[in-house]
């Protein structure tokens, strides 16, 4: 399972870290409000080519996406379930 913890949102940046269930460790990934783009990406200690980053990046997408839908953004919740 993979999931982001402490998800925060502000005016200008939603951010969470993730972690990779296998690993243990966590990464950092940060979203600019105003051009969706990625603002930071720490990769978590087992996640070697970003792949968990990457997935990390579409769940707090969906997330803010939810939010538009009337959903309060948690303050973790799983992305992928494997």
């Amino acid at each position: 399972m993979l999931r982001l913890i402490n998800i925060k949102k502000t005016d200008k940046y939603i951010e969470a870290d993730y972690v990779p269930e296998q690993d243990g460790g966590t990464g950092h990934v940060k979203i600019n409000l105003a051009t969706m783009e990625r603002e930071e990406c720490t990769l978590a200690p087992g996640d070697r080519w970003g792949t968990y980053a990457r997935m990390a990046f579409g769940g707090l997408k969906k997330t803010l996406k939810e939010e538009k839908e009337g959903y309060e953004i948690p303050e973790e919740r799983p992305v992928v379930w494997y």
